[in-house]
């Protein structure tokens, strides 16, 4: 693997970015899924809950009732309203990422095309100067 490396660095660039890319893109896809799913719960507690009210108010559904349903209700969508900022902010983060691979490529494309226009070895350079005649 370290011979095809150093032979082949672009290419071995190149498998490794799309690696790194490919399961950085699954990661980001598995995340938006999970918000996307926080976010339809928050909602449907909301749903929920507003039914709830209607029901006790009618009578349908007793005060204790009541009061055990909203208070299990009311946890899980406090625990959704602090868990789907911080699951936002992976998102963000994750994406950044990819931004991040995308100017490494860039970044790395332009520095290997500078190294391509190769500059004499530094011996070559002093051998030139002791010939002008300098020390």
């Amino acid at each position: 693997m370290t011979h095809f490396a150093r032979m082949k660095e672009r290419q071995f660039a190149e498998y490794i970015n799309q690696k790194n890319s490919l399961e950085l893109w699954r990661e980001i896809d598995r995340v938006q899924k999970e918000l996307n799913a926080m976010r339809r719960r928050n909602g449907e507690l909301s749903a929920l809950f507003k039914r709830l009210y209607e029901d006790n108010a009618l009578g349908h559904v007793t005060n204790e009732q009541f009061r055990m349903l909203s208070a299990g209700y009311n946890a899980e969508q406090k625990e959704l309203e602090s868990a789907i900022p911080a699951k936002e902010e992976q998102l963000k983060r994750l994406k950044a990422s990819v931004a991040n691979v995308d100017a490494f490529i860039k970044k790395a494309k332009q520095y290997t095309a500078f190294c391509g226009a190769r500059r004499p070895p530094v011996r070559s350079s002093a051998a030139t100067l002791r010939r002008s005649g300098h020390p």
